[in-house]
């Protein structure tokens, strides 16, 4: 605690007893690192200050402010929780009460608990399990039970009664700080000369892990319909990847030309490539630029011009491709524009 309050990291949401921001905080940094996720906690807070703001903002607009960070479902889920908070009147103050909350698991309930309502709860991520694993030379894999139980039962047991949020912060804080999961900064750690990692060099085995996540390989392919300026958008379902959000029109497998009529579409076709990594899948993204000469019947589809489709949530790296596709319109049609008309044959 002495060095927390001394070099404590420094945050926007860092010092608030508001249970809304530190919601806001949580939510927004799950998977996420602090520098990529603070400018968008900034601008969350700035376009919805409240929950009940939150609350009433269309869904779509909450996509579109998520752009880029991932794991949509967290934005769904987020945004059903303000408007139940809204309903209700008040934010639920106990850990039980907060898990029954849209989103809300052991780790967001403990940490809304503990930092806004000084509930003695400890908060467990993996900043804490690394740290209480290098520090007391844990060997059982904290992803079995067992392992799991050792680390609730040291983190319970280590707890400040009379600062229980400051201490969790606290603890991430040295994770993220010192204990770092690569070359941690012992030299400058407290508690170099009793860790036990440090000690018996076991610093890169600890924290001691049994599974392996396995990484699944993915092709998505898309046609990018071009019509007159306009391209063809579907929203996806409410579940799965990238929930809710808008892609272009996606088929199965790989084929040369959309199962659509085929006399509507000229033969030529750029395509491009997008690899774009997640955490459990490796995604490869096909896009297939084909342009129609009429709009085809697409089950679905809204058609959308190419200057406006920045204001349609998509997945990051298809929205990443649209900035690239409207900047190609953008100067093709300032080409035309400047082109001096063809002469007529003098008389």
């Amino acid at each position: 605690m002495k060095w927390y309050d001394a070099d404590k990291r420094v945050m926007p949401w860092r010092g608030s007893r508001d249970p809304y921001v530190i919601w806001l905080s949580e939510v927004l940094l799950q998977q996420t690192r602090v520098e990529q996720g603070t400018p968008y906690f900034l601008r969350f807070l700035k376009a919805y200050p409240t929950v009940d703001a939150l609350a009433s903002a269309p869904l779509d607009d909450v996509l579109r402010l998520w752009q880029g960070l991932g794991y949509y479902r967290r934005a769904h889920l987020m945004h059903q929780t303000a408007i139940i908070i809204t309903q209700i009147g008040q934010w639920p103050q106990d850990v039980e009460a907060l898990r029954r909350l849209p989103g809300i698991g052991v780790y967001t309930s403990a940490a809304i608990a503990s930092i806004a309502f000084e509930r003695p709860v400890p908060v467990i991520d993996g900043n804490v399990i690394r740290v209480l694993s290098r520090a007391f030379g844990a060997t059982v894999p904290y992803d079995r039970p067992e392992g799991m139980r050792w680390i609730q039962d040291a983190a319970t047991h280590l707890l400040s009664s009379s600062r229980p949020g400051d201490y969790n912060q606290a603890m991430m804080d040295m994770g993220a700080v010192l204990c770092k999961p690569k070359n941690p900064l012992c030299n400058a750690c407290f508690w170099s000369d009793r860790c036990i990692a440090k000690l018996e060099g076991r610093i890169a085995d600890l924290p001691a892990k049994s599974r392996r996540t396995m990484i699944v390989k993915e092709n998505l392919h898309y046609f990018v319909i071009l019509c007159k300026g306009y391209v063809a958008l579907i929203k996806r379902p409410d579940e799965g990847i990238w929930a809710g959000l808008y892609e272009f029109y996606r088929v199965e497998g790989l084929q040369k030309k959309p199962p659509l009529d085929h006399n509507l579409f000229s033969t030529g076709q750029t395509v491009q490539v997008i690899k774009h990594p997640l955490s459990h899948r490796a995604l490869t993204i096909h896009l297939a630029v084909t342009l129609s000469q009429e709009r085809p019947e697409i089950p679905h589809a809204v058609w959308v011009k190419l200057d406006q489709l920045h204001e349609f949530p998509m997945p990051r790296p298809l929205e990443l491709y649209a900035r690239e596709l409207t900047l190609e319109y953008g100067r093709t049609q300032q080409s035309h524009a400047h082109r001096k008309p063809r002469q007529g044959p003098r008389s």
